[in-house]
Order: C-alpha cells, then structure tokens, then sequence
C-alpha cells in the first residue's frame, strides 16, 4: 500500500498523531514560540472538552521542563484572552516555523496517540479539535512532511516474519512475571466466540435507553494469554509492543519473548479501513447490541456493529497483521460494512499480529521501565 496524508486525516488515531507531532515540533522552536502555540491548542482543546473541567490544563506532548512553565503561559492566557478556538489553532499551525523531522519526535507522537485512545467514551478535547474542518489543512501539511521525511516508511510494512516477539507484562505494582502463558489459539478462540455470541444474544432486543447503560466491551479481540500477540522489534528501544499500548495497565516489567514465524503463514494485512472491512465483509460477526453503547460514544454511530468472526477466519487464516499505517488510518473510525452496518478497530496497537494457530516461542529477555528514557533491557 502506498499511504498518504489523507488515509491518516481519515482516522481519528491518524488526526492526533499529526496534532502530537504539531505539537513536538513546536518544542523544538524557541520557547515563547512554543509557548504561545501551545496555549492556543490547548486552550482549544479545553473548550471542546464533553467534561471542560476534566482535564482542565492538561499539556500532552510537552516534555518535562517545560510543563510548568507552559502551564502557567496558558493560564494566564485564560485570564486574559478570549477562548481560543479552532480557527486560531489553523492559523497558528500554520504560523508554526518548520523544523527538521526526527525519528525521536514521530515515536514520542506516535506514543501518545495510541496511549491517548478511548473507544469507551467520547472523543477528548484534542480528539475533536483535530476532526474540525478549520484545521485539516495544516494538519495534513504536517502529515504531507512527515511521510516524505522517510522516516516513517516501516509503518506501512506487512509482517517483518524474521523479527516478531511477544510480550508478557507483571502486573501494575509488581515485578515478578507470571509464567510465560501456554499457546492455545484455537481454544482462546472457541472461547471468544462463544462468550461474545452468548453476550450479544443476552443483550438484543433490550429496550433500554443507551444513557442508562454504563460501560461495555470496547475491544475487538479481548487478550486471552492463550493467543499470541506478537509485533516486530525496534533498532533502538526493543520489541514495539512494549511502547505502543492503548489502554495500558502501568506495568514497569515485562518479559518478551521471539517467536519462529513459519514460511509458510497464511497472513491476512490490516493497511487501512479497506482491508478492515474486506475482513468483516468475508467472517462477519454481529455485536451491535454489546458495542453500541461504547463504540456509539466514541464515534457518533448507532447502527449495527460487525467485527470479524476469527474463529471462522482461523480456517483460512493463521494470522491477522495490522500495520502501524493501518492502524492510524482505522483504529476509532467507522467503517462502513455490508449493508448499513459498520465496524472499528478497537483494542488492536500498531504493528500488532494475533495468531489464530499454534507458534514456536523461543529466546526470552527482561524488560523495565525506567524514567525518562523508556524500557530498557535488564538482567533479570
């Protein structure tokens, strides 16, 4: 697939990247500079917020040193201008001075927009303001740079077979390892077919208001420890999945582990809404009555939700790939299925492959987080 600045101004994951790198290359400027952007983003971002007072003040993407003296720029801004609105983050992105792209700063951004994502509630702030018409513009210059940096161009890359790794995370708080889980897929699969098929059928026709309901499955694909989840690993910071987490738990130790790709693996690509939708279309799964709630909050849709059935994919499939393009180009956006029904991706990082068939695991290695620089390997 050749990708574009317009399949990631496409997806809600793909809009905020481009926001969270605005805002990377605007601490690269000097301070006053960067000052004064930020306080017009943020302060947009506020007034968009469905909860104001939620995250009043929240400064995403600023790095350390300067959050306090950033924070207090843009509240004494709010004392003494206007609300800032979309119109004015246009006019400042486009004010925004260039800077020579980096590898540092496409992954800082591409951290916070997948740690960033909510498919359970509404869209933040930041998710709104960078769907507004008024900033699309700029906001696909800023993608248009981006992908012609190159420094990007794994990100639209099928499954590298040679270099996949699992990841297994000590719980939040703790840093012993459970066990390194038995693969199972085919029993992890049978599962969740049959508990998310009992659960859709427990929920349809309930007549209830959707305001009443609180909660509900959001994902895809729950993660059972039986089915392997493996992404490719990173020159520079390790296995991908250690960094690129929606929803993360907070663990600071993790144990990955390489797994043997065979050659001859039947793998189905995820590069974009299209082949999301091909993938629904062939192994369709009905979950409007379970999803609707959470996934109708975040995307403003209340039809019918279909998500592919991998346990009838598993027939003709060992493996679904979505690539980190993929991802940003579809995770959170409605994707229209069959006939008028639609579907998302939801609880799927980038660069992730789940196996629906048995994989050899093999070498293993220790990893924890530590302030400021990220995971790095340990001893033990």
């Amino acid at each position: 697939m050749t990708w574009n600045a317009q399949d990631l101004m496409a997806g809600p994951r793909g809009r905020r990247l481009l926001l969270e790198l605005a805002q990377e290359h605007a601490c690269a400027c000097p301070f006053m500079v960067a000052q004064t952007f930020l306080a017009c983003l943020h302060g947009a971002a506020t007034g968009l917020e469905p909860d104001p007072g939620s995250r009043e003040g929240a400064l995403f993407g600023v790095p350390g040193g300067r959050v306090l003296s950033a924070l207090a720029g843009l509240t004494r801004r709010r004392r003494e201008s206007p609300r800032q609105t979309p119109e004015d983050v246009a006019v400042a992105l486009h004010d925004l001075p260039v800077v020579k792209e980096t590898e540092e700063r496409l992954w800082t951004a591409l951290e916070l927009c997948v740690s960033s994502a909510r498919y359970w509630q509404p869209p933040d702030g930041f998710d709104a303001l960078a769907a507004t018409s008024e900033v699309s513009e700029p906001l696909a210059e800023v993608g248009r740079r981006m992908i012609e940096s190159g420094l990007c161009q794994w990100w639209d890359t099928p499954l590298q077979a040679a270099d996949q790794w699992t990841v297994t995370w000590a719980a939040w708080g703790q840093e012993s390892l459970p066990d390194d889980p038995v693969p199972d897929p085919r029993s992890a699969l049978i599962d969740w077919h049959r508990e998310t098929v009992a659960h859709e059928q427990a929920l349809r026709g309930h007549s209830r208001h959707l305001a009443d309901t609180a909660g509900g499955d959001w994902w895809v694909l729950s993660r059972d420890p039986r089915l392997p989840i493996t992404t490719r690993s990173d020159p520079r910071r390790g296995p991908v999945g250690l960094w690129l987490v929606e929803d993360s738990s907070g663990g600071r130790h993790a144990r990955a582990a390489r797994v043997v790709v065979p050659d001859t693996a039947r793998v189905y690509e995820v590069d974009g809404a299209a082949a999301w939708a091909r993938l629904c279309d062939l192994y369709p799964c009905d979950v409007t009555w379970s999803r609707r709630h959470v996934w109708g909050q975040a995307t403003g849709w209340y039809g019918g939700w279909v998500i592919p059935d991998f346990l009838a994919m598993a027939q003709d499939f060992d493996a679904v790939h979505v690539s980190v393009a993929g991802y940003l180009a579809t995770a959170g956006r409605v994707v229209p299925v069959g006939t008028g029904a639609a579907s998302t991706l939801a609880g799927w990082n980038p660069d992730e492959t789940v196996w629906l068939r048995d994989v050899h695991v093999g070498d293993t290695q220790a990893w924890s987080y530590a302030d400021p620089v990220g995971w790095v390997e340990s001893s033990t």
